[in-house]
C-alpha cells in the first residue's frame, strides 16, 4: 500500500510538473510573438522615416538641380552634362529604394516565417496543454491542479490577424466558458449526491429507530405481561397459605 501511494505520488508531481512546463513554454511563446510584433512595429517606423528621408533627398536633388540651371547657360555641352547630373541624380535614388525595398522584402519575409513558426509552436502547445488538462479534469480525485483554460494562454484578438484565428480564439473563449459552467454543475451535482445521501441515512436511521422503539415496546410488553403474572402467581400462592394456616387453626 505504501509503494502504490508513492507511486501515485511520483505520478502526480511529474504530471504537476509537465503542466507546469507547458503553462511556461505557452508563455514564452506568447512572449515571442510580442517581441516579433514590437521588431515588425519597429521596422515600419523605420520605413517611415527612410521615405522621409528620401522625400527630402528628392527635393534636395531638385533644388540642386535648378540653382545648376539657374547658373549655367543652356549651351549644348551644358545641356549633356545636365542630363548626366539628372541621370546621376535618378539611379542614386532609384538605387536607394531598390536595396531598401530588398532589404525590406526580406525582413518581412523573415518576420512571417518567424512569426509562422511560433504560431504553430503556440497552437501545438496549447494543444498538448489542453490534453493535459482534460486528463486532469477527467480525474478530479488525483488532486491535481488542472490550471487556468487554455484560452488565458490565447492570443490577444488584437494580435489576430487571420479570421480563422479570431474564430478559433472565440471557440475557446466559449471553451473555457462552458468548462466553467461544467465544473460549476459537477459541484451542484456533487452537493445534491450529498443531501441524497445523507437523506438516505437519515431515512435508515429513522427505521431503525422505528424498529428499535418496536422492539423496546414489543419487550415492555411482554415484562409487564410476566410481571402481572409473577404477582398473580404470587397472589395465589399466599391466598394458599392463609387457608392453610387458617384450617391448621381451626382443627
Amino acid at each position: 500500500m505504501g509503494k502504490e501511494h508513492q507511486e501515485n505520488k511520483r505520478v502526480i508531481h511529474n504530471s504537476q510538473q509537465k503542466v507546469s512546463e507547458k503553462s511556461a513554454a505557452l508563455m514564452c511563446a506568447q512572449s515571442q510573438v510580442k517581441e516579433v510584433e514590437e521588431e515588425n512595429s519597429q521596422l515600419q517606423l523605420h520605413v517611415k522615416k527612410l521615405n522621409e528621408e528620401y522625400r527630402s533627398r528628392l527635393v534636395c536633388y531638385l533644388q540642386d538641380l535648378a540653382e545648376y540651371i539657374d547658373g549655367h547657360n543652356k549651351t549644348p555641352p551644358e545641356g549633356t552634362k545636365l542630363r548626366a547630373f539628372v541621370d546621376s541624380m535618378l539611379q542614386d535614388v532609384k538605387s536607394s529604394y531598390r536595396v531598401r525595398e530588398e532589404q525590406l522584402s526580406s525582413a518581412a519575409r523573415s518576420y512571417k516565417k518567424r512569426l509562422q513558426k511560433i504560431t504553430k509552436t503556440h497552437h501545438a502547445l496549447l494543444i498538448a496543454y489542453r490534453v493535459q488538462r482534460e486528463q486532469i479534469l477527467a480525474t478530479p480525485d488525483g488532486g491535481l491542479d488542472p490550471g487556468p483554460p487554455e484560452a488565458h494562454f490565447s492570443l490577444d484578438t488584437s494580435e489576430l490577424r487571420d479570421e480563422i484565428e479570431k474564430e478559433l480564439q472565440h471557440l475557446r473563449q466559449d471553451k473555457a466558458r462552458l468548462e466553467g459552467q461544467l465544473q460549476v454543475a459537477r459541484q451542484q451535482v456533487g452537493l445534491e449526491k450529498e443531501r441524497v445521501l445523507l437523506l438516505t441515512r437519515a431515512t435508515v436511521a429513522e427505521a431503525q429507530v422505528l424498529e428499535l422503539q418496536d422492539y423496546i415496546d414489543n419487550h415492555l410488553g411482554r415484562y409487564k405481561q410476566e410481571i402481572t403474572h409473577l404477582r398473580r402467581l404470587h397472589g395465589i400462592e399466599d391466598a394458599a397459605g392463609r387457608s392453610q394456616s387458617d384450617q391448621s387453626s381451626f382443627h
